[in-house]
């Protein structure tokens, strides 16, 4: 049987925290989703330095990406998903 789960990317503009402290905040949001949700907050320095390896998130993210949502017109502050089948 095939499995689908959701690769959230979001892009936040400067963070000190380390990544799980970052996505705990987002998987709250999330709560009571019942779809699997892999959830991955980048600044948009971390972000430009993933899109350079073709099998990150970031890359896929960038060269497949749907917005769910942008603030303003800073590319930085996009929440990008990419569906992927595992």
């Amino acid at each position: 049987m095939e499995t689908s789960d959701i690769d959230l990317l979001v892009v936040v503009s400067e963070s000190n925290e380390p990544h799980y402290r970052r996505a705990r905040k987002t998987y709250g949001c999330l709560w009571g989703l019942t779809a699997p949700v892999e959830i991955v907050v980048v600044t948009g320095k971390e972000l430009e330095e993933m899109v350079q390896v073709p099998a990150s998130l970031g890359y896929q993210a960038i060269h497949r990406e749907k917005i769910l949502y942008e603030k303003g017109q800073n590319k930085r502050s996009q929440a990008v998903a990419h569906k992927e089948s595992t």
